[in-house]
């Protein structure tokens, strides 16, 4: 079995509105993970995207992947999350609609007490990011 890189990014979503799972016919979702791969490529330098002119089919390409964990969050108080890779889903051990019924303190407070994979120092430099 293979391990699922991780890389999950409290990125802002474009519109606040709980989305609809990715496919052909969602526009939202092709434009949220554009904007979530400039904002890696600016971030990190890295892209989850072939190129930034990638087309709707890399960006569901991209949802479907079950090796590549992304995540993202609007900007709502607590963060809703808005789109999560198959990959995210896995790790976290849910589907679509029960993973936008979260907020990213659910899905990142530790219930043992601990402090979880994204608060540890350094966690974001494994993958080429600061922060």
């Amino acid at each position: 079995m293979v391990s699922p890189h991780l890389l999950c990014f409290s990125l802002l979503a474009l519109s606040s509105s709980r989305p609809s799972p990715p496919g052909p016919d969602n526009d939202w979702h092709y434009h949220q993970v554009k904007a979530m791969d400039r904002s890696i490529r600016k971030i990190c330098g890295q892209a989850i995207l072939p190129s930034p002119t990638a087309s709707a089919a890399h960006a569901i390409n991209l949802a479907s992947s079950d090796l590549l964990v992304v995540a993202s969050h609007d900007a709502s108080d607590p963060p809703k999350m808005v789109y999560a890779t198959q990959a995210a889903l896995d790790l976290w051990e849910t589907d679509w609609d029960s993973f936008m019924d979260k907020t990213w303190p659910e899905l990142t407070d530790s219930p043992t007490g601990k402090t979880s994979i994204f608060e540890s120092s350094g966690w974001g430099s494994k993958f080429g990011c600061e922060g």
